[in-house]
C-alpha cells in the first residue's frame, strides 16, 4: 500500500514538474503522507528525493531562492495535514507509538545483516550440489531442480546487478544532450528516489529486502 500511495504521488508529482500547479504540488505531498501511515525509513527517502527535487526544478527554471521555499512549503503542507491528522486521531498513543516505530524498532530489529548476492550464492550452492547428485546418481530429478535454480540464480543475479546498471545509464542521460530539462530532472527524481532507498538493500540484501529497495530505480529503464 505505501508504495501504491508513493506511484501516486510521483503521477502528481511529474505533472506538477510539468505545469508547475500547486495544486498538483499539494497532492503530492498529500499522498506521500498517507504513505507514511504504512512504512517509515522507505517513504522517508521517497520524501527526501521529493524535496531535492523540488528545488533543482526551480533552479532549472531559474525561479528565486524564495520560489523554492514556497514550493517546498506546498509540499510539507499536504504531507503534515494527513500526519497531523493521524497525530490527532492518536494523540493518546502517539508518543509511544513513535517510540517503538522509529527508535525501538532499529535497537531491536530481528533482521541479520546479509552480504550483496547473497541470494545469488544460496542458489549457486544448490546448483553445485544438484550437479553433484546428476554425476553421482545419474538421475534426472537432479538435472530438473539444476533448471529451477538455475532460473532463480539468473533471476536474483540481474536483480542485484540492474541497479548499478540503470545508474550508470541514468548518469549517462543526465550528462548527454539528448533529454530536455524537464526530462532530466524526472530521471533525476527516480535516481535519487532509488539511490536514497538503495542503501537497506545493502545491509539486508536477500531479495525480501532488495527488491522493494530497488524498485524505484526500474522505472528508469
Amino acid at each position: 500500500m505505501y508504495f501504491l500511495l508513493l506511484l501516486i504521488s510521483a503521477f502528481f508529482f511529474i505533472k506538477y514538474l510539468r505545469n508547475n500547479s500547486a495544486l498538483e504540488l499539494f497532492f503530492t505531498g498529500f499522498f506521500v503522507g498517507l504513505a507514511f501511515l504504512f512504512r517509515l525509513y522507505e517513504v522517508g527517502a521517497a520524501f527526501f528525493a521529493f524535496l531535492l527535487i523540488i528545488f533543482i526544478h526551480s533552479k532549472f527554471d531559474g525561479k528565486p531562492f524564495n520560489h523554492s521555499i514556497k514550493s517546498i512549503a506546498v509540499f510539507c503542507s499536504g504531507n503534515l495535514l494527513v500526519v497531523g491528522l493521524a497525530s490527532l486521531a492518536l494523540i493518546e498513543i502517539w508518543q509511544s507509538m513513535v517510540k517503538e516505530i522509529a527508535i525501538e524498532s532499529l535497537l531491536h530489529g530481528t533482521s541479520m545483516n546479509l552480504p550483496y548476492f547473497t541470494n545469488s550464492i544460496s542458489y549457486l550452492g544448490l546448483i553445485l550440489t544438484d550437479l553433484k547428485g546428476v554425476s553421482e546418481t545419474g538421475e534426472y530429478f537432479y538435472a530438473m531442480k539444476i533448471f529451477y535454480y538455475l532460473a532463480n540464480f539468473i533471476n536474483v543475479t540481474l536483480s542485484h546487478l540492474l541497479p548499478f546498471l540503470l545508474v550508470g545509464i541514468s548518469i549517462w542521460y543526465l550528462i548527454g544532450k539528448k533529454l530536455e530539462k524537464s526530462d532530466k530532472v524526472v530521471v533525476l527524481f527516480f535516481l535519487l528516489w532509488g539511490m536514497f532507498s538503495f542503501p537497506k538493500a545493502l545491509g539486508r540484501s536477500d531479495m525480501s529486502h532488495l527488491a522493494p529497495s530497488i524498485t524505484p530505480l526500474f522505472f528508469l529503464s
